[in-house]
């Protein structure tokens, strides 16, 4: 390595080496002799009393620019208010772990929300189907209670479930009668149909 770079920088101006570096708010680096105030700028002779060749230059400016992007880094990380870089990783770390696990919880969330939606739906189904054919047992004996030996079917149709009434003795009058005193309305909490049927040829529907 020549000599000449490893003696201290000097100012052009005064020749001290009292060298100050500093930046401003926009973070530009400025190289200031303290004893004279006189800035540095590239192209200045720094060493004073070597005579430098144009290939000496070159390595004078290198190691110049050297020295202002090791000045940079310090106040970079000076002005995070950090002395060593770890700490600055570190906490560049802590900020994006947080969003990676939140997101990872939101996906299992959402994954578990998923379960819970399917689980209820079947639970629901389960309480539909039971509290309907309790419905149908329950029109049964209410019909056999009033001396009707009326038979009811639960059967399922394209667009839902069909609640089948069968009796010899069905004609119009008695849609007519259903139809009047609302005696089914309850049917249509769990059958979107209601036939009415005499097992030989007379079939009514009531919606």
């Amino acid at each position: 390595m020549d000599e000449a770079l490893l003696d201290p920088i000097k100012c052009p101006q005064c020749t001290s080496t009292q060298i100050e570096t500093s930046k401003d708010k926009r973070n530009k680096i400025f190289i200031t002799c303290i004893k004279c105030g006189h800035e540095l700028k590239p192209g200045d002779n720094i060493t004073n009393s070597i005579d430098l060749t144009p290939a000496d230059n070159k390595k004078t400016i290198g190691f110049l620019l050297f020295l202002v992007i090791v000045a940079s880094v310090f106040f970079i990380y000076k002005g995070c208010g950090n002395e060593d870089p770890m700490p600055v990783v570190a906490t560049v770390t802590e900020s994006i772990s947080p969003v990676v696990l939140s997101k990872s919880d939101s996906i299992k969330e959402a994954k578990q929300d998923s379960l819970d939606g399917i689980e209820y739906a079947k639970q629901f189904k389960i309480k539909m189907d039971n509290s309907r054919n309790q419905y149908v047992t329950d029109l049964r004996n209410r019909f056999l209670d009033a001396g009707l030996d009326i038979k009811c079917y639960d059967e399922k149709n394209k667009l839902g479930r069909t609640l089948k009434l069968q009796f010899s003795l069905f004609n119009d009058v008695w849609k007519r009668k259903f139809e009047k005193e609302k005696i089914l309305n309850e049917a249509f909490s769990y059958f979107t149909k209601i036939i009415l049927t005499d097992g030989y040829g007379y079939n009514a529907v009531i919606y």
